[in-house]
Parts: structure tokens; sequence; C-alpha cells
């Protein structure tokens, strides 16, 4: 199909994909309104990790953006499973954060009063999700990669944690997913 360029400034016959490489610059991106969103990248993994140790592993969910601009912000947005398993009496408290590289943006339970708690006087097994969002401030235009890290806060007992596993210890989807929106 043609390209036709109507009357009324609508363009006809335009295929995804279709606009020639620098048909749009970083001058027109830098002029979107703030809140405008400029890209968007999805991480995903159904690997289950499970961990015994109360030093902080990686889950295996990851996703790597680079930013157009470097007044950018990034809104990091996460749903991950975990399960967890005790085989006696414990209680047991979970950590859990978001990193960009090294650097932790996000540690909702960096407080040790803080996390999922369970507490009981026999086994048990629990299941849930753990959901985040940040609005992070990377200042930069070189790549970057979000993660998140888990461990066992405190044990008394035989404790694993699972991620990325529902309420049956069976792997399931954890996602995360980046916007960049412009400042």
């Amino acid at each position: 199909m043609a390209l036709v360029l109507n009357g009324d400034g609508n363009i006809t016959g335009l295929s995804a994909g279709g606009l020639p490489d620098g048909s749009v610059t970083a001058d027109d991106i830098a002029s979107l309104p703030a809140g405008s969103v400029i890209q968007v990248v999805q991480g995903t993994t159904s690997t289950g990790v499970t961990s015994t140790s109360t030093s902080y592993a990686d889950t295996g969910l990851t996703a790597t953006i680079t930013p157009t601009s470097a007044t950018s912000k990034i809104l990091v947005v996460i749903t991950q499973p975990f399960y967890l398993d005790r085989s006696i009496y414990a209680v047991d408290l979970l950590g859990f954060k978001v990193l960009r590289d090294s650097t932790t943006i996000y540690d909702p339970y960096s407080t040790f009063s803080g996390g999922p708690s369970f507490d009981g006087a026999t086994s048990g097994r629990f299941a849930w999700v753990q959901s985040a969002s940040k609005l992070d401030s990377p200042a930069t235009i070189s790549s970057i990669t979000y993660k998140t890290q888990f461990r066992l806060r405190v044990t008394s007992s035989s404790a694993a944690i699972r991620a990325n596993a529902d309420g049956s210890a069976t792997n399931c989807e954890s996602t995360i997913i980046l916007m960049e929106i412009a400042a």
C-alpha cells in the first residue's frame, strides 16, 4: 500500500516499523511532555530458586533498560510469587529487595521487625505474591539492570524459601516491568 498524506494531517498506508531510521530523533523524545512513557521493557522468569540462607541471593528475575535521557525516571513494577516451607516450629522473617545494578533502591523489610513472618507450633507451608513498585532516578543514559534478591532473615529451624514458586512449590512466572518516564 502506498503512503498517503491526507489533507487532515493523517497518514495512511504506514506499517509498524515503517519509518526510516532517524525519523524520530532524541530532540523529538526530549520534547515529550513530563510523565510520557518513552519505552517499556519486561523481564520474566519461571525458574524456581531455593535458599536456606540468611544472606541475600538473586531470584533470577532481571530486566535491562537503556534510558534515552539522564533526566528520565524508571518506574519498576514487580510481581513475584514465593513459597516458604519449614519443618518444625520457627519464626521466619523474609527479606526482599530490588537493586539497580549493585545499588539497593527498594528494601521494604530493612528493619528487623518488618517483612512477612510466619509463627506456629508446627510445620507449615506458606505462599504469597510479593508486589513492589519504585520510581527510580538513575541519572544515566547507560544500560542498567534491575533485579530482585531474597533471603531468610531469621531461622531457628530447617526452613527453605523458594522464589518464583506457587503454593505447591511448583515453578511459576515472575515479572518485572521497567518503564522509562519523561521528566
